[in-house]
């Protein structure tokens, strides 16, 4: 377990100015799905993940489907349905899909809607 000390010696990238924009989606490959349980086992281990990001990212694979790791559209909820399943504000649950995405744990879906499958975050 990392002490405090550790996470403040802990090198971090440089934050790029201005708004970053993620790179274009591209459609799921077989090689990019990723294992329900070890996706919800990184989040929970991640230590650079905000609290509410986590909170997020655990209550959308709940949704998702075990095979590919996608929310079916039955199941996609609307920012304010995942606000109030977080008990979250919705500014937060913004702001932690935008980190989310930005990391990679998220992916937009090719349709370039709100929808969202889990990814592998970046290295």
């Amino acid at each position: 377990m990392p002490t405090p000390l550790d996470l403040a010696r802990r090198s971090r990238p440089p934050v790029p100015p201005g708004p970053v924009e993620p790179p274009a989606p591209q459609p799921p490959q077989t090689s990019d799905l990723v294992n329900l349980d070890a996706y919800t086992a990184e989040i929970r281990a991640s230590i650079t993940l905000h609290a509410h990001a986590r909170l997020v990212a655990l209550t959308l694979a709940s949704l998702a489907d075990r095979r590919t790791c996608q929310i079916p559209d039955s199941r996609q909820p609307t920012l304010r349905q995942l606000a109030l399943a977080c008990a979250l504000p919705l500014r937060h649950v913004v702001a932690s899909l935008y980190n989310l995405e930005l990391d990679g744990w998220l992916v937009r879906r090719p349709e370039g809607d709100s929808r969202f499958r889990l990814g592998r975050p970046r290295p």
